[in-house]
This record gives structure tokens, C-alpha cells and sequence, in this order.
């Protein structure tokens, strides 16, 4: 099968661990006078937006598993409300919540971002999603299960099918998996749809990344070779 080159990717996720990520607060005040300052939540909106990305997902494996829908549901709230909160505060952008099924996805929440006077040829929009999980291979047994209680015909079970069976499925296949900090796997909400994704690791903690380690992940992008089955 011939290779494609592929120079923006559409969808990223960065893989994070709870315990780094906390509550998704940002600083952009120098704690160390010997480093960079570290991006703010609308600093690193606009660094992605600016690279052509239309989705970024933060998918932060949980630490405690399992929990309540009513737990899970709280934290998201009070998560989302300190990233609008933060990219609120530059007039640059716009946002809006969505209403998502709570029942069907209560560890996503997702805002979409756009930017103001911009034209619609410019990269002036972007969906951020926040999906809190516990084991990625979990997203794939449910299915299973839902097909074997519905007695779900051999004849339908397409890869189609499946793939639009799955959780998240208004999300695009992830083009390239990020994971950050010191931990390196492959668990991810996402195991079904990434098998064509390209992966990248950076070793910086989630609080201390800055513009540059964002800029390396596309240009490492920029530098892999795809086959034509992760193209969207």
C-alpha cells in the first residue's frame, strides 16, 4: 500500500495522567527566573489553531477508578469552568459549550473555540475536548457487550459499524497521540480509532510545557510518512 504525506494534522490528543494535569489551571507567571514562562490555556489554544489543528483532545487517564457518574461529571464541571474561565479572559476568542449526552459520555466535556475578525479561509476555529477515562480497552469491551445483548446479525458488524458504535464518534480519528510526562503508554480513550495515528511523547510535565515542545510535535508530524487507512 502506497504512503501519503500528510502536512496538518487534523486531530491531536494528548495523553496525560491525572495527577499532572490537576486542575487544568494554568500560570503564565515565572516561577523560576532561569525558565520560560509557561503557556496559558489561551496560549496554547491559538499555538494548535495556529498549526492548522481543528481538534485537540486532553484525555487524562483518571487515578481513581472506579468512580461514581455524579463524581466524574462534578470534576468535569468544575474543569471546564477554570478553562473557560482562563481563555475567556482574551478578547481573541469566542466560546461555546456544547450540550453533550451526559448519559452516553459523562467524563467528556468539550468547548469549541473560534476566533474573532478572522476570515473563514484563516485556521479560526478549534473543538477542545476533555475526556476524564480509566482504561481505553473498556470503550471497546462495552461495545462488544452491546452487540452480543442485541443480538447484533455477524452480516452487520462492518468496521463502519463498529467504528461509529464506539464512544466519541463525532471525533475524528486521532491523526497523532501525545503522550506527556513521565509516563509512556499507549492507553488512550481512543485504541480502536488510533491504530493508523502517529505517535509522539514529550517528557515535560503537562504544567511546564512550552511554545517550542508544541511547535517539535509538528514538526515531527510533518516528518512521518502515513498510510492511506489513517486518513480521514
Amino acid at each position: 500500500m502506497p504512503d501519503a504525506k500528510v502536512t496538518k494534522p487534523l486531530h491531536i490528543v494528548l495523553s496525560i495522567n491525572e495527577g499532572d494535569f490537576g486542575n487544568g489551571c494554568r500560570s503564565n507567571d515565572k516561577t523560576d527566573t532561569n525558565s520560560a514562562p509557561y503557556l496559558s490555556w489561551g496560549e496554547i489554544v491559538d499555538a494548535f489553531m495556529q498549526k492548522g489543528t481543528k481538534f485537540l483532545t486532553m484525555s487524562i487517564l483518571s487515578d481513581d477508578s472506579p468512580q461514581p457518574r455524579k463524581a466524574i461529571q462534578h470534576k468535569m464541571d468544575l474543569l471546564i469552568k477554570s478553562i473557560e474561565m482562563e481563555i475567556g479572559m482574551q478578547d481573541k476568542f469566542i466560546i461555546e459549550t456544547p450540550t453533550l449526552n451526559l448519559e452516553e459520555e459523562p467524563n467528556r466535556s468539550t468547548i469549541e473555540i473560534s476566533m474573532r475578525n478572522t476570515t473563514i479561509e484563516e485556521n479560526s476555529s478549534l473543538s477542545l475536548n476533555i475526556i476524564l477515562f480509566d482504561d481505553g480497552k473498556t470503550e471497546i469491551m462495552n461495545t462488544i457487550k452491546k452487540f452480543v445483548q442485541n443480538r447484533t446479525p455477524k452480516s452487520s458488524i462492518t468496521e463502519e459499524f463498529f467504528r461509529a458504535s464506539l464512544p466519541y464518534k463525532d471525533l475524528p480519528n486521532p491523526d497523532m497521540i501525545v503522550t506527556v510526562g513521565s509516563i509512556i503508554s499507549l492507553n488512550n480513550p481512543f485504541l480502536w480509532q488510533s491504530a493508523y495515528s502517529e505517535l509522539h511523547s514529550i517528557s515535560t510535565k503537562w504544567n511546564q510545557i512550552v511554545r517550542g515542545e508544541i511547535n517539535n510535535i509538528f514538526e515531527t508530524f510533518r516528518g512521518r510518512k502515513r498510510r492511506f487507512g489513517g486518513l480521514h
